[in-house]
């Protein structure tokens, strides 16, 4: 039996028999496409017929890339250049709107790189994995940017609650995920004053039937673990498909609005994470399996990545400046580089949601 798919036909068409909006909310849950059937086999010259089941999820896959470097340069404060994507995008349309199977990209900062762990061999059982589910907890890249310059500069105020902007987390994995929480579990630690200890704790969460979330939860005295934020991976519903089921990135947003405006399970105000005076986060991420044991970490308490969640060190934004951004051949990144801030060797983490396995996370190196 052979499977023949055409690319220009394959959209993010939903099993009938799910519900799309298991909340009721609104918000479309994650799902992958499918095509299935059974097959009749009948012997030559017999009469009895066997009915086996077929099945397949195909998703069609993007291969867009950047450039290796992008040149940044200008007089004030800070540096702009321009980063053009090449390749070929996906953009199938179905009947229905949620249909539409279209390529997206993220862009952030690179804050940090982590070597792939080695499978484990008898007498070694750390600093290893055993099973796919383990290498889908191991570290390769993590990110960070905000969308508070965007914001300020749309006229808005990025720590409103009427006008939040968000700060993204990106992580990339060696291998493979089975869906976008659960399986991996990358916890994000944030410092907000810097003292060594966690005051947020950011991670993946499948809220409800694959909607999948990013939540941030106080772990400071008093705050109780309250709710800080809860938005949605990588920032889109399954109505824009980002392969957060059997991907390898995805991004973790926070409401900065909500740093600066908490308030717990009551709705008592609590202190602020954040000020327009004090937004520099230090942060570090953990990586754990199903079974909730300890795979990476990126970053400690006393070793940790820092970034301004108002004012980020480098960015890349299209014109839109949202995250994820629509993406196809010729889309351009306006990268903005704070030279004060950037450090040595600053680069750029795509992530290209709909690309293949091995191409959705890509450097590239900023110069000037």
């Amino acid at each position: 039996m052979t499977l023949t798919l055409d690319p220009a036909k394959l959209i993010h068409r939903a099993d009938p028999t799910i519900a799309l909006d298991p909340l009721g909310l609104g918000i479309m849950r994650d799902f992958l496409s499918d095509a299935s059937s059974l097959l009749t086999i009948t012997p030559a010259g017999g009469t009895s017929s066997l009915r086996v089941p077929v099945f397949s999820a195909p998703r069609p896959a993007s291969r867009l890339s950047g450039p290796s470097s992008v040149a940044v340069s200008g007089a004030g404060p800070l540096l702009t250049g321009t980063l053009a994507l090449t390749g070929t995008g996906v953009d199938v349309r179905g009947d229905q709107r949620y249909e539409r199977e279209r390529s997206r990209i993220s862009a952030l900062q690179l804050m940090a790189t982590s070597p792939r762990l080695p499978a484990c061999e008898p007498g070694i059982s750390s600093g290893c994995v055993t099973t796919p589910d383990q290498s889908a907890a191991d570290l390769r890249y993590v990110g960070f940017t905000s969308d508070a310059r965007e914001v300020s500069a749309a006229g808005k105020d990025p720590l409103s609650l009427e006008t939040p902007g968000l700060a993204y987390f990106g992580i990339a994995s060696w291998k493979p995920w089975r869906s976008a929480a659960d399986i991996a579990k990358f916890l994000v630690y944030l410092d907000t004053d810097n003292d060594g200890t966690p005051d947020i704790v950011v991670v993946n969460a499948n809220l409800v039937q694959d909607v999948f979330t990013s939540i941030a939860l106080g772990v400071r005295p008093g705050d109780n673990e309250s709710l800080i934020s809860l938005q949605l991976i990588n920032n889109v519903a399954g109505d824009k498909d980002t392969a957060k089921l059997h991907g390898n990135a995805m991004t973790l947003p926070i409401n900065l609005a909500n740093l600066a405006n908490p308030t717990d399970g009551a709705g008592t105000a609590l202190p602020p994470y954040i000020t327009r005076a004090n937004s520099t986060i230090s942060y570090w991420v953990e990586a754990y399996d199903l079974a909730g044991t300890l795979i990476d970490a990126v970053g400690y308490p006393r070793v940790p990545l820092r970034s301004d969640v108002l004012a980020p060190a480098l960015t890349a934004f299209t014109s839109s400046g949202s995250l994820p951004a629509a993406a196809t051949r010729g889309t351009r990144l306006i990268v903005t580089m704070d030279p004060a801030k950037a450090g040595a060797s600053p680069r750029v983490l795509l992530l290209h949601h709909l690309n293949a396995l091995s191409r959705k996370a890509q450097v590239v190196t900023v110069t000037r």
